[in-house]
């Protein structure tokens, strides 16, 4: 609870309960603001403006849930990453994370957000993904996770210099999937400018 960002003002007390030789637990708290934003970019008077939106919101009931969605756009580049994290307080605490991405380059649409553009390169891309992770605690400081995932990338493209507006683009169509393991261990004292400890991670993925 006290590592959860979620939660603030912890006070915990102990009653001796009448009659008894027991003693009651109580912990209480109060939660933040449970909705957060994110707005971030770079507007300049070049071909280079981008703007970046995320959004975080939490919400506790058996499980406290964490949902994630972020925005991104630029010259010729989309983004869309949506992430929803369930942590299950069992006696072996662990938590999924299902998530899901897409990317889009289009340098057909190569205007600037607030500018002309030249022109393109005749090409589009899309990347698409949709995963799932799985973690736990292994330790007071080591953190193991899964990950699989399932993913579609298209492309298509010109092989000419100029293209008309009735032509048709080539396509290249891929589908994939990947597996992971990771093993992390955090042992430093902050996390911004560390004075000690260390921070190690092994991972293998398999595609």
């Amino acid at each position: 609870l006290i590592s959860e960002s979620y939660f603030t003002n912890l006070y915990p007390s102990f009653r001796r309960e009448p009659g008894a030789e027991t003693y009651t637990f109580t912990l209480k708290g109060k939660a933040r603001n449970n909705l957060g934003m994110k707005l971030g970019g770079n507007l300049a008077s070049r071909h280079v403006s981008e703007l970046y939106l995320g959004i975080e919101y939490k919400r506790l009931r058996r499980y406290l849930t964490t949902y994630n969605i972020n925005f991104y756009t630029g010259r010729f580049y989309q983004s869309v990453l949506a992430q929803s994290r369930i942590k299950f307080p069992s006696q072996k605490p662990f938590y999924i994370m299902p998530e899901f991405v897409f990317n889009e380059w289009d340098y057909l649409d190569g205007d600037d957000i607030f500018q002309g553009d030249e022109i393109p390169t005749i090409l589009r891309q899309f990347e698409r993904k949709a995963g799932l992770r799985f973690g736990f605690p292994a330790g007071k400081k080591s953190l193991v996770e899964w990950q699989a995932a399932y993913f579609n990338n298209t492309n298509r493209f010109s092989s000419t210099n100029s293209i008309g507006a009735n032509e048709q683009l080539d396509e290249l169509k891929y589908t994939g999937a990947r597996f992971g393991f990771a093993l992390s261990r955090n042992s430093l004292d902050k996390k911004m400018y560390a004075k000690e400890g260390r921070r190690l991670r092994l991972s293998v993925d398999y595609i």
